[in-house]
């Protein structure tokens, strides 16, 4: 960390130490130059419980929380030590005249009364999976596609109302003012951005971040959220990334696209490519497919991680069903098979609200279950899905998406391999959570457009996620 360390103490005045918690959210202290050296040596200190609090940071979860994983030696209100990761560290921003010059550096946690890991942290269970992958000889190469709205602050209207403008020109050249501005800094502050684009819904556009190695995918997704955030701000426009803000005609996604590559594959580096096959496709892209299905429901609690995800599911190119198809956007995991380097799985899986690091970690845990275990792989589908053709895709046996966030964790709860492979005191920490959710927002119901329902869950997300 010396490198870090010399660099943050020539480019910033401040810097902050931040972790990300369970809902994807990202949890800091502000530390002054003059202690640079102290908090990257010892690190920074913060209540065991911030990995994991209910958005109104309800009492009644915490106690929950701390009873029942008490188990472990769990103690909601100890200490964690927040250490900095190498190769994180970051601007905040690009903009050379602020008055303040401040960093960033991601951590992972530590309870400091043991030293040992807090097992829970999302960033730490993304890392043991790609670990876990790295010992089969593959790594995990992958990119988000990040839809996000962008609305007037007080009155939340979108900055255009024609639904349908998807890729339109002309929407593009009237608003990149604040397009080219948010590409340009991402693009200073080290998050390497493919494209921009209007999208098919009110006021929305999708950023599509260039792939990855590793880790490092899901780091970009977490920074280039919240540097949007900011840019809007300075634009007098707000950003929204959570799934549903109203009955708006298509819902925030946050589609996840990946493929493996062999650690020591040479000239033959692309792991879900096989010329000879009639697709193209390997007998690992084949099996890591049929890990992703057979993992499918529980998937979608963590891909789709709140009450107001529900309100995306089950609709016009969003998933309905566990099939797969060759560039077939209707399904929930849509294979492009372009070329060698071009062949990969887009996870459509993944909702706006969703957290990168937990999604990046269950998305790899299915996949290795796949490979491991040799799980069968069933055929493309024949035709397009629809909610219409629901009768085509019983008869293949394929698994209907949950239709509520009780629904999901009760089939993440049922997935004894998923909830082994995440660890099993997250799960619980994660189900209390999103129990307490639902029960925050009795009354709302996911197949009703009411205002009053939409509000609510407005209140509940908008602001934090």
């Amino acid at each position: 960390m010396e490198t870090e360390l010399a660099e943050a103490k020539k480019k910033y005045d401040f810097l902050r130490f931040t972790f990300i918690d369970i809902h994807g959210i990202g949890r800091s202290k502000t530390v002054s130059k003059s202690s640079f050296d102290k908090f990257f040596k010892n690190g920074a200190q913060f209540g065991v419980g911030c990995l994991g609090l209910g958005f109104n940071g309800e009492q009644e979860v915490c106690n929950k929380v701390n009873s029942q994983l008490k188990a472990t030696n769990f103690q909601f209100w100890s200490n964690v030590t927040a250490f900095p990761v190498s190769g994180t560290l970051h601007p905040l921003s690009a903009e050379k005249d602020k008055t303040f010059h401040v960093g960033e550096i991601l951590c992972e946690t530590f309870h400091s009364a043991t030293g040992m890991r807090q097992e829970e942290n999302p960033r730490y269970i993304a890392t043991k999976q790609i670990a876990r992958l790295q010992t089969l000889g593959y790594e995990v190469h992958s990119a988000f596609e990040l839809e996000f709205m962008l609305v007037t602050p007080k009155t939340l209207q979108p900055i255009f109302y024609k639904a349908g403008e998807m890729f339109s020109s002309l929407v593009q050249s009237r608003f990149d003012y604040i397009l080219l501005d948010i590409m340009s800094q991402l693009e200073a502050i080290g998050i390497d951005v493919e494209t921009v684009q209007s999208e098919f819904s009110d006021g929305q556009f999708e950023i599509a971040l260039k792939p990855q190695l590793g880790i490092s995918i899901a780091d970009n997704l977490f920074v280039a959220r919240n540097c949007i955030k900011d840019i809007a701000m300075k634009h007098n426009l707000k950003a929204i990334f959570m799934t549903e803000r109203g009955a708006v005609h298509i819902s925030n996604g946050l589609h996840y696209n990946h493929s493996l590559r062999k650690i020591k594959g040479g000239d033959d580096l692309f792991a879900f490519c096989d010329k000879a096959d009639s697709l193209g496709l390997s007998d690992v892209c084949h099996r890591w497919l049929g890990g992703l299905i057979r993992h499918f429901r529980a998937m979608n609690s963590i891909c789709s991680p709140t009450f107001n995800c529900y309100r995306r599911l089950d609709k016009l190119w969003a998933p309905c069903y566990s099939g797969w198809g060759i560039d077939n956007r209707m399904e929930s995991y849509r294979v492009k098979n372009f070329s060698p380097e071009e062949t990969f799985i887009e996870t459509r899986l993944p909702s706006g609200s969703s957290n990168p690091y937990l999604v990046l970690a269950v998305t790899i845990a299915a996949g290795i279950d796949g490979l491991e275990n040799q799980l069968p792989c069933p055929p493309p589908s024949p035709l397009p899905l629809t909610v219409s053709s629901s009768d085509i895709y019983t008869k293949m046996e394929s698994s209907k998406v949950p239709l509520t966030l009780g629904e999901a964790l009760t089939a993440l709860e049922e997935d004894t391999y998923i909830v082994k492979t995440l660890g099993k005191d997250f799960v619980k920490w994660f189900i209390l959570l999103k129990e307490a959710e639902i029960n925050l927002l009795a009354g709302c119901d996911v197949m009703k457009n009411e205002p009053e329902m939409l509000a609510r869950e407005r209140d509940l997300y908008m602001d934090l996620l």
